[in-house]
């Protein structure tokens, strides 16, 4: 934020901004040695395919690919969401193409829609013994979480105290009318907040950055606990196909054992990938600010669950378009909230 009008801006849309927001999944497309839009392969008796939809660990998953092959002698090809695709019309490809993945990284929503009829179910494995994040569809265990994510507000510590002269208390900003009060003391100068998740290190990771950083909840004049608590929980799942062969389905489930329980597994996930385990017998230290701000919630039970059944389309059409428009000062207040209003009429909510 380059002014003070600016930040305030932020303080009376952060609160729409994280209902609108409550449920993304999928982020923005980006570049792979395979795309989703591509028909895939469901392997064979030698071999796995996995389709991720956390694009910005792409290359990430196919060194972790590598290193079970190298490992375990079995092949395991990434192929990562195709560019300005969606997750549902990726696997609509590949299921139409009679080559579906045999694991797929999606959302909840897409477990609940797609698990019973073409999940493994997983509830057997020992992976679920250590986990509180795991999800299915009448009983059944479907999906396998991928990590823990959450959204808030990113501040910037250093920052505060470079233009305010003050260390900054995060609990300050509990209410709008906290929040307000410590933007009043900024003035121009670097960047102090930012609605966001823990997602977003992989970008601020790219740019000079601070030892400062962290996250709180949204600020809210509330008398719950709402504004005490980040929104997030398991995010991304993976499934097994029920239309893989057997082998396929035990090569498939050895994987996903192998990537929670080995010591290489869980380097790739915590340090290569740089998420935040969702699971118990991971004790790796999470090594950016913005996840450790989210696993020490996590830990104190301090989540509020997301809505898992927003339509694909709200996040780009919403929180891009909209919202972009709106803190660009190209559409007012009212028209932001009209915009809202008239996307909301005709979307359609995913199965559940």
């Amino acid at each position: 934020m380059k002014n003070k009008k600016r930040l305030l801006a932020l303080a009376m849309t952060a609160s729409m901004a994280a209902t609108m927001m409550v449920g993304c999944g999928s982020k923005t497309a980006g570049n792979g040695s395979g795309k989703g839009s591509e028909a895939a392969s469901n392997g064979s008796a030698a071999g796995i395919t996995i389709y991720n939809s956390k694009t910005e660990i792409q290359s990430q998953m196919e060194d972790i690919a590598k290193a079970y092959t190298k490992e375990t002698g079995v092949p395991v090809k990434v192929t990562v969401q195709g560019t300005g695709s969606t997750v549902a019309t990726d696997l609509s490809t590949a299921y139409a193409s009679g080559n579906p993945y045999t694991i797929s990284m999606v959302d909840a929503k897409d477990i609940y829609s797609m698990g019973k009829e073409h999940a493994v179910d997983l509830s057997g494995e020992e992976w679920t013994k250590n986990t509180n994040y795991a999800i299915g569809v009448d009983g059944a265990t479907y999906g396998m979480p991928v990590c823990i994510e959450a959204r808030g507000v990113i501040y910037n510590a250093t920052a505060i105290k470079n233009i305010t002269g003050e260390d900054f208390d995060p609990a300050s900003c509990q209410t709008l009318d906290g929040f307000k009060e410590v933007l009043q003391k900024l003035a121009d100068g670097e960047i102090a907040f930012m609605f966001g998740g823990n997602w977003d290190w992989s970008v601020l990771n790219a740019y000079d950055y601070t030892d400062g950083l962290g996250m709180i909840p949204v600020p809210q004049n509330t008398d719950g606990k709402f504004n005490t608590l980040l929104v997030g929980g398991g995010s991304k799942y993976f499934f097994v196909d029920n239309s893989a062969t057997e082998e396929q389905q035990k090569q498939a489930k050895d994987f996903l054992n192998w990537l929670v329980t080995s010591e290489a597994g869980q380097d790739g996930l915590v340090n290569k990938c740089a998420l935040v385990p969702a699971f118990t017998n991971i004790t790796l230290p999470v090594a950016d600010p913005l996840g450790k701000s989210v696993k020490e919630y996590a830990d104190a039970g301090q989540l509020l669950p997301s809505y898992d059944y927003l339509p694909d389309d709200h996040y780009a059409k919403l929180g891009g378009t909209s919202f972009q428009k709106y803190l660009a000062g190209q559409s007012d207040r009212a028209t932001f909230a009209s915009e809202i209003n008239d996307y909301w009429k005709s979307a359609t909510l995913s199965q559940h």
